[in-house]
C-alpha cells in the first residue's frame, strides 16, 4: 500500500479509538495496515470485547470476570495505541523520503534547460516521423506486391501473344524477387540522395559560419559599428592621425660643393581609426582583416587581436604592446606598421620572414629601433622579451668566454672568468 494512504488510515484508527464515543465499539479490523502486529492486537481487542458484552447479558458489572475482562480491554488498548503510534512515526518517515525524493527529481527537472527539453521533443518527433515514413513505405510495397500477386482459381487455357516483345517471369517468385531487386535500387537512389543534400547542406552551413566568424574593419564602418572585446566600454573612435615621417633626401653643399644627405620631415594628417586601450588589455574574438586606411593603437596595456589586410594598410603603434594572432603569412597579410615609440610588435604565430621585417618601420624612417622592439613567436608581454633576450645574451657572452678559453694555455692566471 501508499505509505501516504496507510498513513492516512492509521491516524483514522488512532482517532477512531481515542473518541469517547467509541468507547465500547469494536476497533476497525482488516484495514490494510501494513504491520501485522497491530492487526493482531486489534483482532485480540476485539475478541476480548465480544467475549465481555456476551457475559455481561448474563451477569453484572461486579462479575469478578467481567471485572478481569475490562482490565485486559484497557491493556490492550493501551498497547494498540503503542503500537499505532510506532506505525504513525514509521509511515511518516517514509513519507519524508518520498516527499524529498520528488522534490530532488523537480528540481533536477527544473534546473534542466529549455534547450535540452526543446531538444528531447525535437528528437521525438524525428522518431516518430521516421517510423511512420517507415510504416508508410512498407505498406506502399505491400500494397504494389498484392496488386501484381493477383493469384486465382484460374487456369491459362492459351498464352497472350503480341507483336510486342515483352519480359516473361517464369514463375511468381521471380516476378517477387525482381520486384524486390527493383525497390531495393529504389532503396538505394532514396538513400544516396538523402546523404548528398545532408553534404551540401553541412558544407552551406560551415561556409556560412565561416564567413560569420571574419569581421571586416574600415575607417568608414567603424562609425556605424562596434566589434566584440574583452572590455565593455568603446575603444574606438573616429578622428584625424597626425604623422611625422623622416627621410633621407640628397643634397649638395653650395659653397663647397660637397654631396651629402639631409633629413627632411614630412607632417600627414589623414582620417583614420585610433584605439585607445586605456590601461586595458583588451581582447577580439574575431579576426579583424582591416580595409585600406590608417589605425593607430595607443596605449598602456596590451591588445590580442588576429590582424590581417592588404598592402595599403597602415597600422601605427605608441606605447602599446600588439600581439598579432594571424597564422596567414606575407602573402595573404601586407600591413605596414610602424611603431611611433615604447611598442612591442609580436607575431605570435609566424616565424621570422625578411618579407614582413620590410613592412615594419620606426617613427624616423629607418631600421634602427628606436621606435620598439618586434619579436616572432615571442612571449606575450615585453618584462618577458627583455628577460629571454638578457638570457640570450648572457648565454652568448658564456659562450664566447668559453671559446677564448678553451685557445687559451691551462694555467688557471691566464684564464677569463
Amino acid at each position: 500500500m501508499d505509505p501516504k494512504k496507510a498513513l492516512a488510515i492509521a491516524k483514522m484508527i488512532k482517532q477512531f479509538i481515542n473518541d469517547p464515543a467509541h468507547v465500547n465499539d469494536l476497533m476497525p479490523a482488516n484495514s490494510g495496515l501494513s504491520s501485522a502486529n497491530v492487526e493482531s492486537q486489534i483482532r485480540e481487542y476485539n475478541q476480548a470485547l465480544l467475549e465481555r458484552d456476551r457475559t455481561l447479558k448474563l451477569s453484572s458489572e461486579n462479575n469478578p470476570y467481567v471485572q478481569d475482562l475490562n482490565k485486559s480491554l484497557e491493556m490492550y488498548k493501551l498497547a494498540v495505541n503503542r503500537s499505532i503510534d510506532n506505525l504513525i512515526s514509521t509511515l511518516q518517515l517514509q513519507v519524508d523520503k518520498i516527499n524529498a525524493q520528488e522534490n530532488a527529481i523537480l528540481n533536477r527537472l527544473s534546473s534542466t534547460s529549455g534547450q535540452e527539453l526543446e531538444l528531447l521533443s525535437i528528437e521525438r518527433q524525428q522518431k516518430v516521423k521516421e517510423q511512420l515514413y517507415i510504416f508508410l513505405l512498407q505498406k506502399r510495397e505491400e500494397n504494389e506486391l498484392q496488386s501484381f500477386l493477383t493469384v486465382g482459381n484460374t487456369r491459362i487455357i492459351q498464352r497472350a501473344t503480341s507483336s510486342i516483345p515483352a519480359q516473361r517471369y517464369q514463375s511468381v517468385d521471380v516476378f517477387v524477387k525482381a520486384v524486390q531487386r527493383r525497390n531495393r535500387s529504389w532503396r538505394l537512389g532514396i538513400g544516396l540522395s538523402a546523404f548528398l543534400l545532408a553534404g551540401l547542406s553541412a558544407a552551406g552551413v560551415v561556409m556560412f559560419y565561416k564567413r560569420q566568424e571574419v569581421e571586416e574593419f574600415s575607417p568608414q564602418s567603424i562609425r556605424s559599428r562596434e566589434p566584440i572585446v574583452s572590455v565593455e566600454r568603446s575603444i574606438f573612435s573616429h578622428e584625424p592621425i597626425v604623422s611625422v615621417e623622416r627621410e633621407y633626401v640628397p643634397y649638395v653643399n653650395p659653397v663647397s660643393g660637397r654631396k651629402g644627405y639631409r633629413i627632411v620631415t614630412k607632417t600627414n594628417t589623414v582620417d583614420g581609426v585610433v584605439i585607445r586601450l586605456n590601461g586595458e588589455t583588451v581582447s577580439f574574438e574575431k579576426p579583424m582583416v582591416l580595409e585600406p586606411g590608417e589605425y593607430r593603437i595607443i596605449g598602456p596595456r596590451r591588445l590580442d587581436a588576429d590582424i590581417s589586410g592588404p598592402s595599403n594598410t597602415v597600422v601605427r603603434l605608441k606605447g602599446c604592446v600588439l600581439n598579432n594572432l594571424t597564422a596567414a603569412g606575407y602573402r595573404k597579410n601586407k600591413v605596414n606598421y610602424i611603431l611611433e615609440g615604447d611598442a612591442y610588435l609580436n607575431f605570435v604565430n609566424l616565424d621570422e620572414d625578411y618579407r614582413l621585417r620590410k613592412c615594419i618601420r620606426h617613427f624616423d624612417g629607418l631600421l634602427n629601433g628606436n621606435g620598439g622592439d618586434v619579436a616572432f613567436r615571442g612571449p606575450l608581454t615585453r618584462e618577458e622579451l627583455r628577460k629571454t633576450r638578457r638570457k640570450e645574451r648572457a648565454r652568448a657572452w658564456q659562450k664566447e668566454l668559453d671559446e677564448i678559453n678553451a685557445t687559451r694555455h691551462d694555467d688557471l692566471r691566464t684564464r677569463i672568468y
